[in-house]
């Protein structure tokens, strides 16, 4: 089991960097600017660092100082001007403040690629790849000649692409009116502005603060690049910077980008009356994530201790089961991912559990409180009450057979009164099944209570949104994309949970681990002591990783479920059906009873059981409806019919990227036509995927936005 307090992650912030290697004639201007914005991030962090103890979610980071990454293409021109003015930031003052971590992406191994820079820039390169934490290297092929223009394209998109995922804004060099070229600078603009990264684009043809611009996400650039567009820079540029940044590292639920006011009010930042409510789950949560050590409770060997509200759960639920999911295979598991992800995916089982023996608890506690009733109505008609009456002595009976009534003292029948009401057995049983229900009512209602106060609903829902969020990652790094994909939620239901305490968690891993954290060699660099991470991407190892481990893994749980849900499904309606006709044939006996005995036409066999039967008659029709409203009521809340429906469309969905996935398997070993990079290709599918999954488990949110009722 994971030992707590999980390591918390640092406040990372990764700026993508894209320029055109073309620079103007003096670039001291351009180097000035570029150091300011660096600088300017630099001091957000610190100052967000330095608020952290008392401020939101923030004091959830770790005490390290704040990380400042910049991923690089280490090219001529910008490329390297910035890398640069990065690495004296780090040697500067703000370095002390701010750690500083360089990475970079190659579309080609690192070999080729320097052989295909200009002969003055590769001793230069040499020393920004040597001061590189990290380097990741694509499958692009270089070639010199004109007809190999495609293979070279190819290889600088599939760098643009994954460059792209591995930062959280990006800083671009370009000037908006040249011509776009293939992996160029203005297309990784279009790219993150399409990918929801926000984009500080800075304009060489311009003078001061006007060669800085804040693109939002999600915009069109296209305005931005107009010419007779009014300046869009200017002094306000340092604060538009310092908001996006602190969206990214601190805001755990920011609006989405064109969302409306109203949706903003209702699921966007927090505010108004609700706003602080929403704050404090947030940090609940992710204190609790992190380092509560009694949640979920523990056993004596340190695994899991199961509630008992999920063993009941879990017994109901294997009457319907016939077969296990297959489990992912050890193999695809990638830390530090599958750490996080085994807190997240205990958690999720804890509360699961929790909620689901909750309303299956409250079912079982109304049948037995109607059950306790009926048995005291039926009491009342079984047992006259001369059953319970003491018998007297022969001269205590003539004693009182021979004074008259009237004769008798108040005092007297006072006491004879008395002790024929202790003598009656009736009235203890009927106290004793009235404590009895009193008890499963008040268990219905503290079992309501604890379950609704302690929103085990909506926390099974956040960890299981942060669990596969997780898997997803033993994924995603092998295409080359540490990328958190954006996540829009339910839109056509105004009931949900909103998944912000997980947002903020997912987002914090995921900047927090660096490829310098995965696997991947260490290679020596000439004429340095360094030996940075390199990760190169095999697009055939990482389609196959997706196809058996994450897609045939899926397959098999959401075929399982759905074989569960539905039987779940069947069954409990077949059992509602078949007790609802009890139900009539338990009323249809009781009326001919009364029928015939009102026609004088009962059977004298019949006659003399009546009395017996009919009492046990009126039992049926009273617990049989309870019984099935039950058996409804569960069916509602586990949601298994939408759930078996929900699995047999992602199976759908599944296949048709199996298929998918095949056949771009078969375009990668045939290499017919071989356009060359293949990382690209295998990246978009592997979000395809990704995106998949992520609407699968947000749906949950609309499933479980529920609380347990009072059965």
């Amino acid at each position: 089991m994971n030992p707590l307090p999980l390591p918390r992650p640092d406040l990372v912030l990764r700026i993508g960097f894209a320029g055109a290697r073309a620079l103007p004639a003096e670039t001291g201007r351009l180097e000035r600017i570029l150091s300011e914005i660096l600088r300017t991030t630099a001091a957000s962090l610190a100052e967000i660092k330095s608020t952290q103890a008392s401020s939101g979610v923030r004091r959830f980071y770790s005490t390290s100082p704040p990380r400042l990454v910049l991923v690089n293409g280490l090219a001529e021109g910008a490329d390297a001007l910035a890398a640069r003015t990065f690495l004296e930031l780090e040697d500067g003052p703000d370095g002390e403040s701010v750690s500083c971590s360089l990475g970079a992406v190659l579309p080609f191994d690192a070999k080729t690629y320097r052989d295909s820079r200009e002969e003055g820039f590769r001793e230069e390169f040499d020393r920004l790849q040597a001061r590189s934490d990290w380097c990741i290297e694509l499958d692009g092929i270089y070639r010199e000649g004109p007809e190999d223009r495609l293979f070279r394209s190819r290889a600088y998109r599939a760098q643009s692409a994954v460059l792209l995922r591995q930062c959280d804004l990006l800083l671009a060099v370009a000037d908006p009116q040249a011509a776009a070229k293939p992996g160029g600078t203005l297309e990784t603009v279009r790219s993150a502005l399409l990918l929801d990264l926000p984009v500080v684009l800075v304009d060489p043809t311009r003078e001061g603060d006007g060669a800085i611009r804040i693109l939002d996400p999600g915009t069109d650039p296209a305005p931005s690049f107009e010419e007779d567009v009014p300046e869009t820079g200017g002094p306000e540029w340092k604060h538009r910077l310092q908001e996006c940044i602190d969206t990214i590292v601190v805001d755990p639920d920011p609006p989405s980008a064109g969302s409306s006011e109203d949706s903003r009010s209702r699921g966007g930042r927090a505010v108004a009356s609700g706003g602080r409510r929403m704050c404090d789950d947030v940090e609940r949560v992710v204190q609790e994530y992190f380092a509560d050590p009694d949640v979920p409770p523990r056993a004596g060997g340190g695994e899991r201790k199961v509630s008992r509200r999920e063993r009941l759960w879990n017994r109901f639920q294997r009457h319907f089961r016939r077969v296990n999911p297959v489990r992912v295979d050890e193999g695809e598991l990638v830390e530090p991912y599958a750490t996080y992800r085994r807190r997240a995916t205990a958690l999720n089982y804890h509360y699961g559990g929790l909620y689901r023996g909750a309303f299956l608890l409250n079912y079982l506690l109304a049948v037995g409180a109607v059950t306790l009733a009926v048995l005291g109505l039926l009491l009342l008609v079984l047992i006259p009450p001369q059953a319970g009456h003491a018998v007297l002595s022969p001269a205590a009976a003539e004693e009182a057979h021979a004074e008259p009534e009237a004769a008798r003292t108040g005092e007297a029948r006072t006491a004879e009164e008395e002790h024929h009401a202790t003598s009656d057995p009736r009235g203890w049983i009927l106290a004793v099944l009235g404590a009895m229900k009193l008890a499963l009512v008040i268990g219905i209602y503290l079992n309501t209570s604890k379950a609704n106060r302690s929103g085990w609903s909506e926390r099974a829902v956040e960890y299981r949104y942060l669990a596969e969020r997780l898997r997803g990652h033993f994924y995603l790094p092998k295409a080359g994309s540490l990328r958190v994909l954006s996540s829009a939620g339910p839109r056509y239901s105004s009931r949900f949970v909103r998944q912000s305490a997980g947002d903020w968690i997912f987002s914090a891993i995921v900047r927090h681990i660096s490829p310098a954290d995965l696997r991947g060699p260490r290679v020596p660099r000439p004429d340095s002591d360094s030996e940075p991470v390199v990760l190169r991407i095999d697009p055939h190892r990482a389609l196959e990783s997706v196809q058996r481990g994450w897609i045939d893994e899926q397959l098999s749980y959401h075929e399982t479920n759905e074989d569960t849900m539905g039987r779940m499904t069947r069954q409990t309606a077949t059992w509602s059906h078949r007790f609802n006709l009890a139900v009539i044939v338990v009323v249809v006996l009781d009326l001919v009873l009364l029928a015939l005995e009102m026609l004088g036409s009962l059977p004298a066999r019949l006659e003399a059981i009546a009395p017996q039967i009919t009492p046990w008659l009126l039992f049926g029709a009273a617990i049989l409806p309870a019984v099935v409203a039950s058996l409804n009521g569960v069916r509602f809340q586990a949601e298994c019919h939408r759930l078996a429906d929900r699995s047999r469309v992602m199976q759908d969905i599944l296949n048709s990227r199996r298929e998918e996935g095949e056949e771009l398997r078969r375009r990668i070993e045939a290499r017919n036509p071989d356009p060359g990079a293949w990382s690209s290709d295998v990246l978009f599918f592997t979000e395809r995927v990704a995106r998949d999954m992520l609407h699968e488990v947000g749906d949950w949110s609309v499933f479980y936005a529920k609380a347990v009722e009072e059965a």
